[in-house]
């Protein structure tokens, strides 16, 4: 990944980073949870997240009422998430920039609500992730695909720190991959991955297969970090 690189318009991308010095940057549950409702929350609106330390929401469910409140002060989706997952120590998202500079102030607000709410709980100041956040341009369909099927089976990745197997996969919380599966309503952008399966059974089956290196050139592409 090129850091200089242009992040382009109607364009997809894998974006991730970690904790500065792979800290560890969810520490319970509800750090978890909250972030998740912070990657929802700055798909319908600019304003401020503010919810306290202690309490939480389910972004998902108020979407359509939040989306009418702020399409009435002219706000425009910056972006449109496909796939996400969460570990203990970094996040990976999978983004379709929807305007100029969409990406970078989307993560600009979820990354700066996440460490002013990390430093409060944990009396810490300074940054929690390691400097500007990496990414890497999708150049066809099938790489859409194959990096949704990277982000969702992060969890059982062998070369980190492995938290679930594949058969708990479909149990992991922190990922997309349950919304995909059970095709609950959410402001996932779903539909430009699921177009090509049969149904999201089918999707589901792709994502718990091992990867074949001979089967697909997107596969070499998946050497992200």
């Amino acid at each position: 990944m090129n850091r200089k690189e242009k992040l382009y318009t109607d364009q997809y991308y894998h974006v991730y980073n970690r904790g500065v010095e792979k800290r560890l940057i969810f520490l319970s549950n509800h750090d978890y949870s909250r972030f998740v409702d912070t990657l929802f929350h700055y798909l319908i609106t600019n304003e401020k997240y503010t919810l306290t330390l202690d309490s939480t929401k389910k972004s998902a469910e108020s979407a359509e009422a939040a989306s009418e409140v702020v399409s009435e002060k002219g706000f425009v989706r910056p972006v449109e998430l496909l796939a996400y997952c969460l570990k203990p120590n970094h996040f990976h998202l999978e983004l379709k920039q929807r305007i100029d500079g969409g990406i970078s102030r989307y993560i600009h607000r979820v990354v700066t609500s996440l460490t002013n709410y990390f430093n409060k709980k944990n009396e810490r100041v300074g940054p929690l992730l390691q400097g500007r956040f990496k990414y890497k341009r999708i150049e066809s369909e099938e790489q859409m695909i194959y990096v949704s099927k990277y982000i969702h089976r992060n969890p059982i990745n062998p070369e980190e720190a492995q938290l679930t197997t594949t058969d708990n996969l479909l149990n992991y919380p922190w990922s997309s991959l349950p919304s995909y599966v059970s095709g609950q309503k959410d402001l996932l952008y779903k539909d430009s991955i699921l177009v090509a399966f049969g149904s999201p059974n089918d999707y589901k089956q792709f994502v718990l297969e091992n990867y074949d290196e001979n089967q697909s050139e997107s596969f070499k592409y998946l050497n992200l970090e």
